[in-house]
């Protein structure tokens, strides 16, 4: 019996309305301290002292309007295209660093690679350097067993 009396009070005060139409108008909020996190590294040339004019500054960058935003004393309230389009340049912001990072990722690894491939390139000339003169010595002593069995096989 409570709630169903509760129920008509908060639709004769009209706070399903008030709800409907905040979500209709304004249906993003966000906290000046958390806009400006989000959104600064984006737009770097923007700078001021207080966060409403550093966020009017980035409103300005993506050329909002007015109508489309609101500065609350502690919130910023947007509507859904401003919300997208903010959210459509921070993902092409993250994907340009992503792809720089992955140039870099990839020139690295080459150069590991090809550090790695001249160390073994200069490890294996000394190696046949080695095994040359190992097998010349090898070759050598042969010969020469051979020439001293003959030789004393001739006595």
């Amino acid at each position: 019996m409570d709630a169903v009396y509760m129920l008509t009070q908060v639709r004769y005060l009209g706070v399903f309305e008030t709800i409907q139409i905040r979500q209709k108008t304004f249906p993003s909020r966000k906290l000046y301290w958390d806009f400006i996190k989000t959104f600064l590294p984006i737009f770097k040339d923007v700078k001021g002292r207080e966060e409403k004019d550093i966020v009017n500054k980035i409103m300005a960058q993506i050329k909002a309007k007015e109508r489309d935003y609101l500065l609350g004393t502690k919130r910023i309230y947007m509507n859904k295209e401003i919300e997208d389009k903010l959210n459509k340049e921070l993902y092409n912001f993250f994907k340009v660093k992503n792809e720089m990072a992955t140039k870099i990722q990839k020139m690295f690894k080459k150069y590991k690679m090809r550090k790695t491939l001249t160390k073994l390139a200069r490890r294996s000339k000394l190696l046949k350097r080695i095994f040359a003169k190992t097998i010349i010595k090898e070759l050598a002593m042969r010969y020469f067993n051979k020439c001293s069995e003959k030789m004393r096989q001739k006595e």
